[in-house]
């Protein structure tokens, strides 16, 4: 089929730029090999109107993009991929949050209230549950990030109603999965923020709870990796869930159970923020779990990271990193001595 062959040659396409413009230092070569992705995909999108998959990566390019495109195009890239966002939901409103999402952060809170209203329960009543699972945990992390203005007692009620559609459809699938347990969780750490002390001691003890069914979840498969040893490319659940998992054990008083996790998946990654962010995070909880011993070995092992990295870290987060470091051999020694 010609379209599935022009999509196939475009996607191949915007792969290959990608790559070139990661390593293009030439300025006017970087220009034109961007409007030549953007000219692409227009084409592509004019000639298939009725394929909302591409207006969504089109969207996707024009945002990601948008600082550097926006003096080399006549018209507001943000505008034209608000315009294709909305064009790709009235095509096939029932499938990706992300393209909820993704519009959401161009609208005003009240219109990506409104629009969420719209898109969940249709992304919730999704036939697949890989999928469903998938946008609903999006969702719920974009809610973390943008809590104080979407977070509404209405919107819990949306939440709810879907969850409840997607019981009916899917039973346990998506509701008990690990990752979608870690997700309402964070949710509701940030909820439990701004509470009343009894109802966030409530909303705390629910957190514990998911938690502990998140981690009863995945425990089997942590402990099959630990002992075999697993490509971080391979890990799953994610990396990213399972610090999540690690700060709400730790929020939940479970330190001891967040430095097991954390012990873990601190080797997993060559990124040198995440390391660091890891490292400091198994240092406390070890700390909180009364561990002094390797407390103070990960605090020496991350001082020792500190150096490795060099300028690589910048001078206020070393300095934060430093602090909070001796913070916690000041404490050891104080508890000790």
């Amino acid at each position: 089929m010609q379209e599935e062959r022009d999509i196939k040659n475009l996607y191949q396409l915007l792969q290959d730029n990608h790559v070139r413009l990661q390593a293009c230092a030439d300025e006017q070569q970087y220009n034109s090999l961007l409007l030549n992705t953007i000219s692409n995909l227009a084409n592509v999108c004019q000639k298939y109107p009725k394929n909302a998959d591409l207006r969504d990566n089109f969207a996707d390019a024009l945002l990601r993009y948008a600082g550097e495109l926006e003096p080399l195009m006549e018209v507001d890239p943000v505008e034209v991929a608000a315009q294709h966002l909305s064009e790709s939901i009235d095509l096939a409103p029932d499938t990706n949050v992300s393209k909820y999402l993704l519009l959401a952060t161009l609208l005003t809170p009240d219109a990506a209230f409104g629009l969420l209203d719209e898109g969940i329960p249709k992304v919730a009543a999704g036939t697949d549950p890989v999928d469903v699972r998938t946008d609903m945990c999006d969702l719920l992390e974009y809610l973390v990030e943008n809590y104080s203005t979407l977070v509404t007692p209405k919107m819990m009620l949306v939440l709810g109603q879907a969850e409840a559609t997607i019981g009916a459809t899917h039973g346990p699938a998506v509701l008990e999965h690990p990752e979608y347990l870690i997700c309402k969780a964070s949710m509701l750490t940030q909820r439990a923020v701004g509470e009343d002390d009894a109802t966030a001691a409530a909303t705390m003890e629910q957190v514990r709870d998911l938690v502990h069914q998140s981690i009863t979840g995945w425990a089997p498969a942590i402990d099959a990796e630990v002992e075999s040893g697993i490509d971080a490319e391979a890990v799953v659940p994610s990396l990213r869930s399972r610090q999540t998992a690690a700060g709400m054990l730790m929020e939940a008083g479970e330190a001891g159970i967040a430095a097991r996790i954390l012990a873990f998946i601190v080797g997993l990654t060559e990124d040198e923020a995440t390391t660091l962010d890891l490292m400091f995070m198994l240092a406390t909880a070890f700390y909180d779990d009364g561990d002094h011993a390797n407390a103070r070995d990960v605090v020496q092992a991350m001082g020792e990271a500190l150096v490795q990295a060099g300028p690589a870290v910048p001078d206020e987060i070393r300095a934060s990193y430093q602090a909070n470091m001796a913070r916690i051999i000041a404490e050891i020694d104080a508890k000790e001595n």
